[in-house]
């Protein structure tokens, strides 16, 4: 008695509750594959391709914020790829130490200004108005569109 042989239809609950206990190992195992072909199966794409010019060797990459952290890694990767890069930093000392870096690391054209962009209002009263327009400058000479900041708040 009490045998899953018996034909009471016992075992299919025991089936049923064996194959859901088994349902996170599968997914596990398909995020695992995902994981996989993300970071060593999927091609990586030419950005320079699909962001240069016939006219620019090089396209040039702004990252505000590069001078640490995480925009200093999308410096270096940037580099990596190809791009000569415009740091903007609000910090002298760190910029000057990130473009050392990257100029000994990767054979890219590096370039920084400091600005604080939160401060810019747009009038040359402003501490900041030359570097602005350097900035400008820089971006109209290598064939970028630059917009003017604008204080929203």
């Amino acid at each position: 008695e009490g045998s899953m042989a018996d034909g009471d239809g016992s075992w299919r609950v025991v089936a049923l509750l064996a194959l859901l206990g088994c349902l996170p190992h599968v997914v596990n195992f398909f995020k695992l594959i995902l994981w996989i072909h993300r970071r060593t199966l999927r091609r990586r794409h030419d950005l320079i391709k699909k962001y240069g010019t016939a006219t620019i060797d090089r396209p040039w990459a702004m990252v505000t914020g590069g001078s640490a952290g995480i925009g200093f890694a999308f410096c270096e990767e940037l580099a990596k790829a190809g791009f000569n890069i415009m740091i903007v930093s609000r910090t002298r000392k760190k910029l000057e130490i990130a473009l050392e870096d990257l100029n000994q690391r990767f054979d890219v054209t590096v370039s920084g200004i400091q600005i604080d962009l939160a401060t810019v209002h747009g009038d040359d009263k402003s501490s900041n108005a030359s570097s602005l327009r350097a900035l400008q400058s820089a971006f109209r000479t290598s064939r970028l569109i630059f917009y003017q900041f604008h204080q929203f708040y």
